[in-house]
């Protein structure tokens, strides 16, 4: 077994990453209830309601997102920043041929962000580039994940959704769901909320199934240990990394 190190992604083998963050993700997202769903779109925040699965989850995938930032920035060396956006570009790849769309947008967040987007020289050299092209586009907010949010509803077998892109478009539907709709509402509201009812039955459909590997626990302590290192970042920190790292693509 590799040897678990601050920062040795290279030890590891991507698809098995990917498998196992699947498997994580996949029994928090099985934890979100609908109430709590309603609470979120009621208050976004979810402030004075019940939202601790969700926030669970949210806290994650966020966690995700500043992993492969820190990640790729913690390396001085050129062609190792390079194997490694090369490495999350595998691991989003495998993700999104196993229908976790949840972590590979919270992949492709990183990856896009000013911090890592601005290496010019590291992209040059990353022979992923155009994979990474077109996940970029798929997970483009370009209306509300129209897109993917088609190929979501559409999924079969076990998946894990991007569920903020779900419950955004709920919020954009004008209406939240705690709208009391009484014998006399118009047809607008009743059918808004028909649809907001349709939107988080398809998003939980597929919590009763379960991927086929389980917990491989060496990958797995070292993704849970990368996930809490990434606890006391700062925005600042990866902000002035990445510059110090532009300085020297220059």
């Amino acid at each position: 077994k590799p040897a678990i190190s601050g920062n040795d992604l290279f030890a590891w083998d991507p698809d098995d990453v990917a498998e196992q963050f699947c498997v994580l993700m996949h029994d928090l997202y099985a934890g979100i209830g609908l109430q709590e769903c309603h609470n979120w779109v009621k208050t976004r925040t979810g402030t004075d309601r019940d939202v601790t699965s969700l926030g669970r989850f949210f806290d994650v995938h966020d966690r995700v997102t500043l992993w492969v930032q820190k990640s790729t920035l913690s390396y001085d060396n050129l062609a190792k920043r390079t194997e490694a956006l090369d490495f999350w570009i595998r691991v989003a790849e495998k993700c999104q041929a196993l229908h976790n769309f949840d972590t590979v947008s919270a992949i492709m967040s990183g990856l896009s962000d000013v911090a890592l987007s601005l290496l010019r020289s590291s992209w040059a050299r990353c022979t992923r580039k155009q994979i990474f092209d077109m996940l970029l586009r798929a997970y483009g907010p370009a209306d509300n994940f129209a897109d993917l949010m088609v190929v979501m509803d559409t999924a079969e077998g076990p998946s894990v959704p991007f569920v903020r892109a779900y419950l955004e478009s709920i919020r954009e539907m004008g209406r939240g769901p705690f709208d009391e709709v009484s014998p006399n509402s118009d047809y607008k509201a009743t059918t808004e909320r028909r649809r907001i009812s349709d939107t988080l039955s398809t998003m939980l459909r597929h919590q009763s199934l379960l991927y086929g590997f389980g917990v491989t626990k060496s990958t797995r302590r070292f993704i849970d240990e990368q996930l809490s290192a990434v606890g006391s970042l700062t925005c600042s920190w990866l902000q002035a990394r990445g510059r110090d790292i532009r300085q020297t693509e220059l």
